[in-house]
C-alpha cells in the first residue's frame, strides 16, 4: 500500500512539473498592438535613441497593406507598416510624420523627406548656388525649388540631402522673389501666373522666348502670346526665357489691344485664333494666304484651315497663316468649297 501511494504521489509530481512548464512557456508570447488601434498613439518618444518598433505579419503569417504609423530611427522619422506592431515602443508611434520630427527636433537628424515641413523652415536670400539636391531611391514627389545660382530650379525625389535643404521654398516665384537681387534673368515655367504679371503695349519685339527644359526636352504646353514687332505670336514649350517672359497674354485678343497703336496693321494670324474664320472669301482669285512657322522658323503640327487657290480648296498648316486673306479661312473643306461653289 505504502509503495502504490509513493507511486501515485510521484506521477502526481510529475504531472504538476509539466503543466508547470507549459504554463510558463505560454505566458510570454510578445505583445503587439494591432493596426489601426489608438493605443499606437497613446505615449510619446523623444529620445534621440532608435525606437523599438517594427511592423510584423499576423498569426497566420499573412502579410498586411497596413500603414502603422511613424518612428524615429535614430536618425530621421521612418513610415512602418504591417499587420501589427511588435516592441517595447509601439505605443509612441505618430500618426504623421510632421509629429514624428516635432518630437525628435532636439536630435541631429539630417534628412529631409518629401511633404516636411522642415524644407521649408529658413530662407535662402544669398545668389550663390544651394546646396540642396534630390536623392533616393527614385520619388515622383516634388521636394520644392531652390536657386542654382543663376536660376531657380526644381528638385524631385525622396529626400533632400545638403546643407541648405531646410531653405527651399515651395512655388517657383517664392524663390525668385527671394533672389530678385541677384540680376539673372530666370526662365519663368509654362503653368506660372508670373508670365501674365505685367503689360507690354510698345512696339517693339518683344524679349521672350519659348525654351525646353534643362535636359533640353521639349513640352506640350502652352506660354501665351508674344508681340514680335509686327503681330501677335503664341509661344509653346517648358518655359519662357526673356526679359519680356512677364509680359505674355493669355489670348491673341489680349496682346493685339496691348499693342493696337501700332503702325503697321498685323496681316499674320496664329494657329487656333478664331480671326482666321473672321470674314468669308467668295471670289474665284486665289486667296492671299499662306502658312508659315513660328519666328526661330521651326514649323507646327497645326491646321490653320482652308484656303481657295484659284481652282481649288487646299488646307493650310503650320504655326500661322500670313497674308491679307488670313481672316477668310474656312474651318472644313465643305465651308470652303460651298464658299466658292461658283467657281467649280
Amino acid at each position: 500500500m505504502k509503495t502504490t501511494t509513493t507511486l501515485v504521489l510521484g506521477l502526481m509530481g510529475l504531472l504538476a512539473a509539466a503543466c508547470g512548464g507549459n504554463a510558463q512557456q505560454g505566458t510570454d508570447p510578445g505583445e503587439t498592438i494591432q493596426c489601426g488601434s489608438a493605443e499606437l498613439f497613446s505615449a510619446t518618444h523623444d529620445a534621440c535613441g532608435a525606437m523599438d518598433a517594427e511592423g510584423v505579419a499576423g498569426e497566420d503569417g499573412i502579410t498586411c497593406r497596413c500603414h502603422l504609423g511613424f518612428k524615429w530611427n535614430g536618425a530621421a522619422c521612418d513610415a512602418i507598416g504591417g499587420c501589427a506592431c511588435a516592441g517595447d515602443d509601439c505605443g509612441k508611434l505618430t500618426e504623421t510624420l510632421e509629429e514624428c520630427e516635432q518630437s525628435h527636433t532636439a536630435c541631429n537628424g539630417s534628412d529631409f523627406q518629401c511633404g516636411s515641413p522642415r524644407l521649408f523652415s529658413s530662407s535662402h536670400a544669398s545668389c550663390e548656388s544651394m546646396d540642396a539636391k534630390g536623392a533616393g531611391p527614385g520619388c515622383r514627389c516634388v521636394l520644392g525649388y531652390a536657386w542654382n545660382g543663376t536660376a531657380c530650379e526644381m528638385l524631385s525625389n525622396c529626400e533632400c540631402e545638403g546643407a541648405d535643404c531646410d531653405k527651399l521654398t515651395q512655388s517657383q516665384e517664392e524663390c525668385e522673389q527671394a533672389h530678385a537681387s541677384c540680376g539673372a534673368t530666370t526662365p519663368r515655367q509654362c503653368g506660372s501666373m508670373e508670365l501674365y504679371a505685367a503689360r507690354h503695349d510698345v512696339c517693339g519685339a518683344m524679349d521672350a522666348t519659348a525654351v525646353s527644359d534643362e535636359t533640353g526636352l521639349g513640352c506640350y504646353c502652352f506660354l501665351g502670346f508674344a508681340w514680335n514687332g509686327t503681330a501677335c505670336v503664341s509661344l509653346a514649350n517648358c518655359a519662357c526665357e526673356g526679359a519680356d517672359c512677364d509680359k505674355l497674354t493669355q489670348t491673341e485678343e489680349q496682346c493685339e489691344q496691348a499693342h493696337a497703336a501700332c503702325a503697321e496693321a498685323s496681316s499674320t494670324f496664329a494657329c487656333g485664333s478664331a480671326k482666321l474664320y473672321a470674314a468669308q472669301h467668295d471670289a474665284c482669285t486665289a486667296m492671299d494666304a499662306k502658312a508659315v512657322p513660328d519666328d526661330t522658323g521651326s514649323s507646327c503640327f497645326c491646321l490653320l484651315g482652308f484656303a481657295w487657290n484659284g481652282t481649288a480648296c487646299e488646307g493650310l498648316s503650320d504655326c500661322a497663316c500670313h497674308g491679307a486673306d488670313c481672316d477668310k479661312l474656312a474651318e472644313t473643306v465643305e465651308q470652303c468649297e460651298q464658299a466658292h461653289a461658283a467657281c467649280l
